[in-house]
């Protein structure tokens, strides 16, 4: 047989090669250079190939060497672009392309190319210009459009902005260009959402419905946005008119998934009515009334909540009654009945569903054991490992060896974790940190179960070299797609709050896996490596280390564990109310899960202490406000119901301008005040904080000591009276505080972005040279 021509042996590796048949395809292309030294498609075809096999810094030598071989070819610059962008190298990356734009002025293809690294740098300006170059040369290039549309929608900018709407052209644009593309579908109606056109946000999932009957993911959301839109009407929603009549609904079970998907993007009276449709069909099924209270507990009617879930129980007879005891948990908990809800999660961790949605129930149980006064950090740390012990024990057989490059010093990929990648509180916390990223040496990649993005989701998006949206995707599936991306340090948002995704972590998919930033706390997992910390959270212990306590090995930040970032300085500190009130007002507008009658008890010494005082509280409507004055009175508190107020839900704007009425902020303990105590003293309330048992109760030690206010720091209830009372007694010093605390937020470390963002990259390259054993 004759010996194949190098031409042929070239092909034949790329046959390989596009099969899938890595290793074969290397040793052909190796002969091929072996015959031919300076063969430029070998260098280029193998480049690719090692680098499709994360092997980037060979293959960013080959395609270098392609290019050197051949400089004419523009394809060849194209790809060594790509490779160097994605190892983070964006400066050389950038000059690459400019050099092949002289090659080939009108190539598309480069100018999109330099549009995503101009992004990835921040530079918006000319990231924008190179997407409009791209379609100046290519009208019908369908993903500049793309990426043009999410750079305009990320914009700042109000809800009628230019650039909004023209992220709303570039977004139909790609739906005629590439309908096949469901992503563009869903960013276009989610920039019509962001401005309040339901209606047309409707029609847009009407036409991809249209384009592809089978997408159920389309049909699911077009039911959304008709609700929305209000197109469709269910019984006991007066609140829109109506276009159309409801569709036929003979079981309650359809309606029911509705209900929920409208509680999870907060559209409470449309999901409140389907509820009730569903009952209608199908009354006496426990899931309706665990569905019932749930709503109506995010509605603030908490009594009512609590009616629909005993109702689910009895529903529910001997069957399992593990949701039904989680609902009626969350409601107790939202009323501040620690005890009741503690024994409601109790019995649901006895009864729980199989599978991996059990690991919730746990976490339920665990998150509200921080709120309660009566455990300690080495009692939380055991209740954690009964958790770890039953839901992530058993995925230790998933663990499997790590092929991540061993580099003490590159470039590392950073993966964040979260459900809350949206208008949550943390999501404020975390802007901060990723805005500040430095993206020469960190690879930021957001997975992300949002389940209806908003602003803040863009702009964290912006933030982001990499997102992936994991909504609906298995917690095994998130962990081999993280292991796929060669993450090398991971970090979970959430800890046990709601919709953690800790069995991921379980399955230990990065070498290196942190916790942060949902609250300080443990997870109890043992595949989860660090937690990030601060001195105040965590002094360093006499013996050196926190294990006894702590699962992980506590990293400890320079100076604060949050990094608080207002987005305007809107609502402006107010003159103190005092003044004009005739009276002070101490105030405490955290959730009222952090409530507890030993608490009250306490603020009872407080307003005893200062005659005439109020207090001013936030909780819904319902038999916990008179629970609250009952105990009040009941301490010696004269006129309690006069001297106690309460507010109810409130939109963020509303709830910061409630601070206007406040003069002191109490914090809670065991739980302290964590982003509340920032938004108080923020709007110039100063905050008196008593150190608690466990390290969510040294929050307000932290803030204060980073303030520089170590003077509203108490150890003892008597010095927390004492400390409360002679504040309340000088008003000059009071008007002294809130005239100047905005501006202390702004030059402490609380507010230091870049440095806090410096702190955490250090901590992150302290533990990966751990791993690489440097």
């Amino acid at each position: 047989m004759a010996e194949l021509t190098t031409t042929q042996l070239l092909q034949q590796a790329l046959a390989h090669h596009q099969a899938g048949m890595t290793a074969e395809a290397e040793r052909l292309y190796c002969q091929v250079l072996a015959r031919d030294p300076f063969c430029a498609e070998a260098f280029h075809l193998y480049g690719i190939l090692l680098d499709q096999g994360a092997q980037h810094g060979a293959a960013i030598e080959l395609l270098r060497r392609a290019v050197t071989a051949d400089p004419q070819a523009v394809r060849f610059r194209i790809s060594l672009g790509a490779a160097l962008t994605g190892q983070g190298q964006f400066e050389e990356a950038a000059g690459v392309l400019r050099q092949a734009l002289g090659l080939e002025p009108q190539h598309p293809g480069i100018y999109n190319n330099l549009g995503n690294i101009y992004r990835q740098q921040g530079r918006l300006v000319e990231a924008e210009a190179a997407f409009r170059s791209a379609l100046l040369a290519d009208p019908t290039f369908a993903d500049a459009h793309f990426n043009l549309g999410l750079l305009l929608a990320a914009a700042e900018g109000g809800s009628d902005g230019e650039k909004l709407v023209a992220a709303v052209e570039c977004f139909r644009k790609v739906t005629e260009l590439q309908p096949q593309v469901y992503d563009a579908w869903r960013q276009l109606e989610g920039v019509l959402g962001r401005q309040g056109k339901w209606a047309a946000a409707a029609e847009v999932y009407r036409r991809a419905v249209a384009q592809n009957p089978k997408w159920e993911e389309a049909r699911e959301d077009l039911e959304r946005a008709l609700v929305l839109a209000g197109e469709v009407h269910y019984p006991g929603d007066n609140s829109a008119q109506h276009a159309q009549p409801p569709p036929p609904c003979p079981t309650g079970h359809g309606t029911l998934e509705l209900a929920g998907a409208l509680l999870d993007v907060d559209a409470l009276p449309e999901a409140l009515a389907a509820c009730r449709q569903a009952m209608a069909a199908e009354p006496g099924a426990a899931e309706l009334y665990v569905m019932l209270g749930t709503i109506l507990a995010r509605c603030g009617q908490l009594d009512e909540a609590e009616a629909a879930c005993r109702q689910a129980l009895e529903c529910v007879g001997g069957g399992n009654a593990a949701a039904a005891y989680r609902a009626l948990a969350g409601v107790q908990r939202e009323q501040g009945q620690l005890d009741a809800a503690l024994a409601s999660l109790r019995a649901a961790v006895a009864v729980p569903p199989k599978g991996e949605g059990a690991t919730q129930f746990y976490s339920s149980l665990l998150y509200l054991l921080i709120f309660h006064p009566g455990f300690d950090a080495e009692q939380l740390l055991r209740e954690h490992l009964v958790w770890a012990e039953a839901c992530a024990a058993p995925l230790a057989k998933e663990i499997r060896p790590y092929q991540n490059d061993r580099q003490p010093g590159r470039r590392l990929r950073i993966g964040y974790v979260s459900p809350d990648f949206s208008s949550h509180v943390l999501s404020f916390i975390m802007l901060p940190l990723l805005r500040h990223h430095d993206h020469k040496e960190f690879e930021v990649v957001c997975y992300a179960s949002v389940p209806r993005p908003d602003a803040m989701t863009q702009r964290i998006r912006a933030c982001a070299d990499l997102w992936r949206d994991i909504s609906g995707v298995t917690d095994a599936q998130v962990a081999e797609l993280i292991r796929q991306d060669r993450i090398d340090i991971l970090v979970d948002l959430t800890l046990h709050m709601r919709s953690n995704r800790l069995l991921v972590f379980a399955r230990k998919s990065a070498p290196v896996q942190v916790t942060y930033c949902g609250y300080p706390g443990t997870t109890g997992l043992a595949t989860i490596d660090y937690r990030l910390t601060d001195p105040y959270l965590d002094p360093e212990p006499a013996g050196g280390g926190d294990e006894a306590i702590y699962t992980e090995r506590s990293m400890r930040l320079p100076h604060t564990f949050w990094c608080y970032e207002p987005l305007s300085d809107e609502p402006a500190v107010n003159e103190l109310p005092a003044t004009t009130a005739g009276y002070v007002t101490f105030g405490s507008l955290n959730n009222f899960s952090k409530i507890n009658p030993e608490l009250l008890r306490l603020w009872a010494r407080v307003l005893k202490a200062v005659p005439n005082s109020h207090l001013l509280l936030l909780a819904g409507a319902g038999s916990q406000r008179q629970r609250t004055r009952d105990l009040l009175a009941a301490e010696g508190v004269e006129a309690a119901p006069e001297r106690v107020e309460f507010l109810g839900r409130q939109s963020q704007p509303d709830y910061l301008r409630a601070y206007h009425r406040v003069d002191i902020a109490l914090d809670p303990v065991p739980y302290n005040g964590h982003t509340t105590s920032m938004d108080a003293l923020w709007m110039g309330v100063p905050v008196v904080t008593l150190v608690g048992r466990t390290v969510v109760g040294r929050a307000g030690l932290s803030q204060l000591r980073n303030l520089g206010l170590p003077e509203l720091v108490t150890r003892t209830p008597e010095q927390y009276v004492q400390i409360a009372a002679g504040l309340a007694a000088d008003l000059e010093l009071l008007q002294t505080l809130r005239a100047s605390l905005r501006e202390r937020m702004r030059r402490s470390p609380l507010m230091d972005g870049p440095g806090f963002a410096r702190g955490v990259e250090s901590a992150y390259r302290a533990m990966w040279r751990r791993w690489c054993g440097a």
